[in-house]
């Protein structure tokens, strides 16, 4: 990674110009059939766009925001991250930009530097972005191994009409738009777990799969 790299972000309303050319350039790169209509949309849904560059160049962009949610189980509103798209450029991957970006995007409004814990949350593609936040956070659901509790359902149930989706609460599915949002231009093996979570993920119509973890820790019988 060039030693030049720099990280800004914006609100998402405010991508335009350069900016938004360089976002959807990268988009394709990342996504086969990638729908470009889709990703608009989602600047009205989230918040923030963090993006890095380097070289002149736009390498990798982040789309994501922050609430507070009244959530089951807590007496005070809760923190919530709410990642969205992120993409990199292959020329740059396997360097922490992923994460840098989602975190300066979910991070822009403040609201998480101001709580000792957050519920991270995501709309998963594929098994390796649910691998990746599995393996970061505390209490990742949903398990392959059991059925999510009612907890967890009542919390899905909330922070999917934070994204302005519709979840399956049985299987964490978000309902997609009725068309592809892409294809990852990615090669992974995925474990059987991770296989029986997306069995009923069907990228065809822009299904995803909801996933929510605890940063740094999760609460007592999550």
């Amino acid at each position: 990674m060039s030693g030049g790299l720099t990280v800004r972000t914006i609100r998402s309303a405010d991508v335009g110009g350069a900016d938004l050319e360089a976002v959807l350039s990268l988009f394709d790169r990342n996504y086969d059939r990638a729908n470009h209509a889709y990703l608009e949309r989602s600047f009205s849904k989230l918040g923030y766009l963090s993006l890095a560059d380097t070289d002149g160049r736009v390498v990798g962009f982040a789309v994501g925001d922050a609430a507070l949610a009244e959530l089951d189980g807590f007496g005070e509103p809760q923190a919530v991250a709410l990642a969205g798209i992120s993409c990199i450029d292959p020329d740059v991957r396997r360097q922490g930009l992923f994460s840098r970006l989602s975190f300066s995007s979910m991070g822009a409004n403040g609201i998480l530097q101001q709580v000792s814990r957050f519920l991270f949350a995501g709309r998963m593609a594929h098994p390796v972005t649910f691998r990746t936040m599995a393996t970061r956070s505390q209490g990742a659901v949903p398990r392959a191994s059991e059925p999510p509790s009612a907890w967890h359902r009542s919390v899905a149930r909330v922070v999917a009409e934070l994204y302005g989706s519709t979840v399956d609460l049985d299987t964490f599915v978000v309902s997609g738009p009725g068309e592809p949002i892409g294809f990852p231009r990615l090669r992974y093996e995925a474990t059987a777990d991770e296989e029986a979570l997306f069995r009923h993920v069907d990228r065809s119509r822009g299904d995803s799969l909801l996933g929510l973890a605890w940063m740094p820790d999760a609460p007592e019988r999550w």
